[in-house]
């Protein structure tokens, strides 16, 4: 459980609202890394949608989040999901992988509000 889970990304002060999204951001690429499919990919690339059109929101960029553009977080979000993927040998592993990034997906395409990086749960 995160401690600013309960905490509106909004309400808190611009650098601890950035520190929050790179820190949950980069838990739920780096703690659940089992396997990856297709689901995966689309959640990469709903994840870059989602951080994109909330830029403005949160007062960041790509380059502010340490990537280069759009496309290279998705390119890394690729290798991270994918190497995990070719690293678990057992199918009930990368189903749960699969899983994961199916719920990922689903948070991110139902976000309205620029807060669903708060519910991603790795």
């Amino acid at each position: 459980m995160f401690p600013f889970r309960s905490v509106p990304v909004s309400r808190l002060p611009s650098e601890p609202r950035l520190a929050v999204f790179v820190s949950l951001t980069l838990m739920a690429l780096s703690l659940g890394l089992v396997g990856c499919d297709e689901s995966c990919d689309r959640m990469c690339d709903a994840q870059a949608d989602l951080m994109e059109a909330c830029f403005p929101t949160w007062e960041s960029s790509w380059q502010e989040q340490s990537y280069s553009s759009r496309d290279a977080f998705v390119e890394r979000c690729y290798v991270v999901w994918g190497e995990a993927a070719e690293a678990s040998d057992e199918a009930e592993a990368q189903a749960v992988i699969a899983e994961r990034c199916r719920v990922q997906l689903q948070i991110a395409l139902a976000d309205e509000d620029c807060e669903s990086v708060l519910q991603i749960d790795p």
